[in-house]
């Protein structure tokens, strides 16, 4: 694949700022667990297998190592005073795709011997075959067969699946089952977004790697937001991460999924005005009169371009920034708001 092609040519731009650490909860979301499931158990069994624990050999993903990581995920999610929070889940809306790794698939290509008999329904596309030993796996998983390809050089059923299994403990099952030659994912080429885990002492890191521009066999450029969870699920924000083959570009414009609630969709109920936005040149920030607020202007990278404190109302130059989102965070008695802003 390109990225591994080009691995040694690559070109690495790291910023690393210790950010503020910010309070959060580990209770997951409704939208979390809708969204961020399948992340969390293509974490969970990278995770599985980088330590060679004994659980890869089930397929079922143990709950015990996916709550380790979506308490963390969690985390991130509730930290909604750190502006990249917002970058990674609403306006990028990163999801770890990359088939590279050890990851969760809903399909799999199985090779058969058709001279076996219990092959026949299969190539009807039913999924009982008659046979005591493929049909417990069948129906314990909850497979279907959805195709079947009498290809010049192989048999192949593809099996279907909506359950989130460990799926090579599964190819493991099936290929012990007389007549199976052999079983593989169902991987689909030009996927991006990756999503990175590591654990060092009760410290907990995630990487979120938007990827874009000729994903084909690998994207030629990506940004990643770098994550620490602590034991007591506060957050701190480390920095971020350029990644190019042949020449740096800049973030594309977001996706804006905007799962997420925020409390900057809500600034004026707070006490705070932001206006006009869009913005072509100024933004102007108006607050009650009950003491100092504090603000600070970042871009999509994380990049702070500007910040102060005020009081009543402050006037903000923003005539050379680039056009494109920004965030801004506000802080009103130690309570952080945030809200997007649209240069012109």
């Amino acid at each position: 694949m390109k990225s591994v092609m080009f691995y040694f040519l690559m070109i690495v731009s790291l910023e690393v700022s210790q950010g503020q650490i910010v309070p959060s909860s580990c209770a997951p979301t409704d939208v979390l667990i809708d969204y961020y499931t399948w992340d969390v158990r293509n974490l969970t069994l990278r995770r599985m297998f980088e330590l060679n624990s004994p659980d890869t050999a089930l397929v079922q993903i143990p709950q015990a190592w996916q709550d380790t990581i979506m308490e963390g995920m969690s985390a991130i999610s509730n930290a909604i005073a750190i502006p990249e929070r917002d970058s990674v889940l609403n306006l990028y809306c990163v999801h770890d795709l990359v088939s590279s790794q050890h990851v969760i698939t809903k399909e799999l290509m199985v090779s058969v011997d058709t001279s076996y008999e219990w092959t026949q329904p299969w190539q009807n596309l039913e999924a009982l075959t008659g046979d005591p030993m493929i049909d417990t796996i069948i129906t314990r998983y909850a497979l279907e067969v959805s195709e079947f390809y009498n290809w010049s050089f192989a048999n192949v059923a593809l099996l279907a699946t909506d359950s989130l299994w460990n799926i090579y403990a599964l190819i493991d099952s099936l290929q012990a089952v007389p007549g199976v030659y052999y079983a593989e994912p169902n991987y689909f080429l030009g996927t991006a977004g990756l999503i990175l885990y590591q654990k060092a002492g009760t410290d907990r890191y995630y990487d979120f790697w938007f990827q874009w521009n000729d994903c084909f066999d690998g994207c030629d450029n990506a940004h990643a937001w770098k994550f620490k969870v602590y034991e007591d699920c506060s957050v701190e924000y480390l920095g971020y991460e350029d990644w190019w083959v042949f020449d740096y570009q800049p973030l594309p414009a977001p996706e804006n999924c905007n799962l997420f609630s925020a409390t900057g969709e809500k600034v004026a109920d707070h006490g705070f005005m932001v206006f006009p936005n869009p913005a072509i040149d100024r933004i102007t920030i108006i607050a009650d009169n009950k003491g100092r607020r504090g603000y600070s202007l970042t871009d999509l990278t994380g990049r702070t371009v500007r910040t102060g404190s005020f009081t009543g109302q402050v006037v903000l130059d923003i005539a050379d920034l680039p056009a494109g989102y920004y965030l801004l965070l506000l802080n009103k008695g130690g309570t952080h708001f945030y809200q997007k802003v649209v240069k012109k």
